[in-house]
């Protein structure tokens, strides 16, 4: 079994009340959903949760180094390698 496709997609979600912490307050949910897909046609999914505040990661900065970094280094790869991908 190899990857053969990983998909990245930004989504804002808001939230039905604000969301107080020590970082500030947040009036939405920002998430990079990352869709890998097998040879096989198994497919799996993950999530990354940004949190600018705390990290200056944004949605479109966990995109574009999926994308551009880690996603080409992971196609052909078999996803039950784990000692090999992780």
């Amino acid at each position: 079994m190899k990857i053969v496709q990983i998909e990245t997609t930004c989504i804002s979600l808001p939230l039905n009340t604000d969301l107080n912490i020590s970082g500030g307050k947040y009036n939405r949910a920002d998430r990079v959903y990352v869709k890998i897909t097998t040879d096989e046609g198994i497919y799996g999914w993950g999530e990354a949760a940004p949190i600018p505040q705390y990290a200056e990661e944004t949605m479109e900065s966990v995109k574009f180094i999926i994308d551009k970094y880690l996603a080409p280094r992971l196609i052909v790869q078999d996803p039950m390698n784990l000692a090999q991908i992780h």
